[in-house]
């Protein structure tokens, strides 16, 4: 298979489980290239910012994991997890669409030596330019891989794939299916997804986590003068409520619950301040008066 050149070359990885109570069953698997010379131009540090972005989010669904860095392949095929990896991050060297390097003068390594995955995230110049057996299509459900990212075309997407894969990793977080997140992040970042160097194949309906349920931006303290609840606002940031309560009146409260897919609940209120009689305002009125002399 031909490689296409680039002074700096990065492959990344990510796969995920279904997420069951707000945490994300199974492991996450995390794999860094590193350098044998740091100071060589090819093997540098650009490989640890997607490396970051996979630990942080690993952190935040809650997933425990496991980090590799410069692997070889026995050692990554015999350091999965008992039960398998819902999360797998592998940040390579030289990505084709079937296999990839952990150091700059390794040997090539098969994609099929990642454990199979519910969503697979390959980046690298050619990861999603073949599909089938032994490739990194083969090894998931669903995959968001990139087609000739070296070429001049891609040179934008290439410059912007930190932040294009860490907005689709954002969507993740928040309980969306791949595919949803895929197209939000191509929203933020066309020059990957118009000019089709960024391409989501398989299921895009895969989804790997779920957060629990929590009170949407409507459960608030309103102003007296406040009379409706605004056109933007929700009643549940994650899950969804059976229940519409009218604005609250003065001094009152009005009260919901936000259900999630898990089974979690949220407890929701929002309230209104009650109107002030005019014994509040005479102190202000009478000082008025008096400056007035």
């Amino acid at each position: 298979m031909k490689k296409i050149g680039l002074l700096f070359f990065i492959f990344l990885t990510l796969s995920y489980g279904v997420a069951v109570s707000g945490e994300v069953v199974g492991n996450s698997y995390i794999i860094s290239a590193v350098a044998l010379d740091p100071n060589t131009s090819e093997c540098s540090e650009l490989w640890w910012p997607f490396k970051q972005e996979a630990e942080l989010f690993a952190d935040k669904i809650g997933s425990p994991k496991t980090v590799l860095v410069g692997p070889d392949e026995q050692t990554i095929l015999s350091s999965v997890p008992e039960g398998g990896a819902s999360f797998v991050f592998n940040a390579g060297h030289s990505a084709g669409p079937d296999d990839f390097k952990t150091t700059c003068d390794t040997t090539w390594i098969p994609a099929t030596a990642l454990p199979p995955s519910d969503l697979l995230i390959a980046y690298g110049c050619t990861t999603m330019n073949a599909e089938g057996p032994g490739t990194f299509a083969s090894t998931a459900k669903a995959i968001v891989g990139f087609v000739d990212l070296a070429s001049p075309t891609c040179l934008d997407c290439l410059n912007h794939s930190l932040p294009f894969i860490t907005e689709i990793l954002n969507g993740l977080g928040n309980g969306n299916m791949v595919g949803d997140a895929f197209n939000n992040a191509g929203l933020m970042f066309p020059e990957c997804v118009d000019t089709g160097c960024a391409q989501l194949g398989g299921d895009p309906t895969v989804k790997i986590y779920t957060p629990p349920a929590e009170c949407g931006d409507r459960a608030t303290s309103y102003a007296t003068h406040e009379t409706e609840w605004s056109s933007d606002s929700v009643w549940c940031k994650f899950g969804s409520s059976e229940e519409t309560p009218p604005f609250p009146e003065p001094g009152k409260s009005v009260s919901w619950v936000c259900i999630q897919s898990d089974g979690t609940t949220a407890q929701c209120a929002a309230t209104k301040d009650a109107r002030k009689n005019i014994s509040y305002y005479m102190p202000v009125i009478l000082s008025a008066g008096k400056n007035r002399k």
